[in-house]
């Protein structure tokens, strides 16, 4: 029988993506989803491969309640999507293999992880909701 309590195993969430150019001349990353874009943009895509740990009742309580700001026109509290997508990055995402200009290696910080392109921060945050929202449709039978 599994235990009720949140599991602090870490969890990998990986990230692939290929810089494009748009038809208007514009650059950026386009994140790959399927192996039909592995295959179409083979020899130009880049990975991050991170680590997570898995929230337990009361991260994620705080993460939700820190996630809420007032409204300054009209006082009331609203939802802060943005803010809870960073907050999920900065408190449960431990690590990760990105390296810079230098090759060398970048420290996962809530400062590096602000630096992050928003299409590959998205992607990470949409890796993190999915492993720890689980359904049946996640089962694969």
């Amino acid at each position: 029988m599994s235990s009720p309590f949140a599991s602090e195993d870490r969890f990998p969430i990986v990230v692939k993506w290929s810089e494009v150019t748009t038809k208007s001349g514009a650059t950026g990353n386009l994140i790959i989803r399927n192996k039909e874009q592995e295959e179409r943009y083979k020899g130009t895509i880049s990975e991050i491969q991170t680590q997570w740990v898995t929230p337990n009742w009361k991260q994620s309580s705080n993460v939700l309640a820190s996630s809420y700001q007032s409204d300054p026109q009209t006082g009331e509290l609203r939802f802060v999507w943005s803010l809870y997508r960073s907050l999920i990055l900065d408190n449960f995402m431990r690590s990760w293999d990105a390296t810079g200009e230098d090759e060398k290696q970048v420290p996962c910080t809530p400062e590096n992880i602000s630096k992050l392109d928003p299409a590959i921060a998205a992607a990470l945050v949409e890796g993190f909701l999915a492993k720890t929202n689980v359904s049946e449709k996640d089962l694969g039978e």
